[in-house]
């Protein structure tokens, strides 16, 4: 049983691994056989990790039935293992899979869970995390008025923990939207702070970015 648990482990990190580098295939196989060896040991821990993972390269396989049962299976575990964290990561993760579908409700709904959950631990990058992608999903279905609002909320709860590279994606989409809006100065304003910010990390792919953007602009 504890050989079980350990290959579920490595199984996961290794399916993580080819997930970042891009080989879905590869990461959906590695992270079914750690499914399997987590059930096999008894490991709820275990089994709710690997799903949230499955979830999210079968969101990427564009199996997005797949990816919400996964997806699904997993909060459910973590809830039965009273870790809240677990159940926020996986919320938000969720929501993207919803936001695949173009279900904005459910969607949505998962990411006020996620927050609120963030909020009861005051987990404060938690938070940050959640309310940047809800401005992402207003966007998304084109209401970047409340976008503004939520990338706002962001941008002062990272501000409050000195979290710059936050403070960095929350200004970047600041400008965006204020430039759908036809807010042009208040756009370049904001993508002139997050340029700074990303020279600062440094982030130069994002500057070169911000400067093909605001040279377009003008």
């Amino acid at each position: 049983m504890c050989a079980q648990a350990e290959d579920s482990r490595e199984l996961s990190a290794l399916g993580i691994h080819y997930h970042r580098h891009g080989d879905l295939k590869r990461a959906r196989e590695t992270l079914e056989k750690g499914l399997e060896a987590a059930r096999g040991a008894g490991e709820t821990a275990g089994e709710a990790a690997c799903l949230g993972n499955l979830a999210i390269v079968y969101r990427d396989l564009d199996q997005l039935e797949r990816a919400e049962r996964a997806g699904r299976r997993a909060i459910e575990l973590h809830e039965r293992l009273d870790d809240s964290e677990g159940v926020a990561i996986n919320c938000s993760n969720l929501a993207t899979v919803y936001a695949e579908r173009r279900d904005w409700t459910r969607a949505e709904r998962m990411l006020e869970r996620a927050a609120r959950i963030d909020r009861e631990m005051r987990n404060q990058e938690g938070l940050a995390s959640q309310l940047h992608n809800m401005g992402a999903l207003a966007a998304s279905r084109g209401d970047w008025t409340t976008a503004v609002g939520r990338f706002r909320e962001a941008l002062a709860v990272n501000k409050r923990i000195g979290r710059t590279d936050g403070m960095g994606s929350n200004q970047f989409m600041l400008g965006r939207a204020f430039s759908e809006l036809g807010k042009r100065r208040r756009g370049r304003r904001a993508y002139k702070r997050a340029r700074r910010i990303y020279l600062k990390l440094p982030n130069p792919p994002m500057v070169r970015q911000i400067d093909e953007l605001l040279s377009k602009a003008r």
